[in-house]
């Protein structure tokens, strides 16, 4: 940990951690609204964070929203969301996530990524939906979704994580290799 300006050895870092870790809940199902740390209240274009002195983040380079979400019913897509048009609040959350990431990484490139963790549902239409956007599929093209440059580099989806392992690096070797997928260098 001291390589990392991790001088005391009494809090291993915690200290350090929790100035540039947030940890959030919310309800929304909104997940692209969430990538950009938007509030609950449902304001899509609210950016969650900022780099500026004032801002919960000073000075940092990176920023790295990880969402764990297991659907998204009723926000984004109703069953069999593929016969379906797109939902709207999906439409105005896709419009600002393309809009706000492409903002925030004009002057540094490597300033924000997203990770979604899409967690094991008795269903599999919410991975199946974000396999469209990703891969700009059926009516997920385009505008609306994210299978253009530069958002390839910005977001990486791991599919089919369990929900409540007890495994104890179960979540931190995805999330790890989640970041190496995004060019991040880090030890496993």
């Amino acid at each position: 940990m001291e390589s990392e300006g991790n001088l005391d050895t009494a809090t291993n870092g915690s200290e350090r951690f929790g100035e540039r870790v947030k940890i959030v809940s919310n309800q929304t199902e909104r997940t692209f609204a969430k990538l950009l740390n938007s509030d609950e209240d449902g304001k899509t274009r609210s950016l969650g964070f900022g780099t500026g002195p004032n801002d919960p983040f000073p000075d940092a380079s990176n920023v790295v929203v990880i969402v764990f979400q297991d659907e998204s019913d009723g926000a984004y897509y109703r069953k069999m969301f593929y016969n379906n048009a797109r939902e709207t609040e999906y439409e105005l959350d896709i419009k600002a996530f393309r809009e706000d990431v492409n903002e925030l990484n004009i002057l540094n490139p490597s300033l924000y990524r997203g990770i979604i963790m899409q967690v094991q549902y008795v269903d599999q239409e919410f991975k199946e939906f974000l396999g469209a956007v990703v891969q700009g599929t059926g009516s997920y093209t385009g505008e609306f979704g994210l299978s253009d440059p530069p958002f390839t580099k910005y977001l990486h989806v791991v599919n089919d994580l369990e929900d409540g392992s007890s495994a104890k690096s179960y979540h931190r070797d995805f999330v790890g290799q989640a970041l190496i997928d995004l060019g991040f260098k880090i030890n496993l």
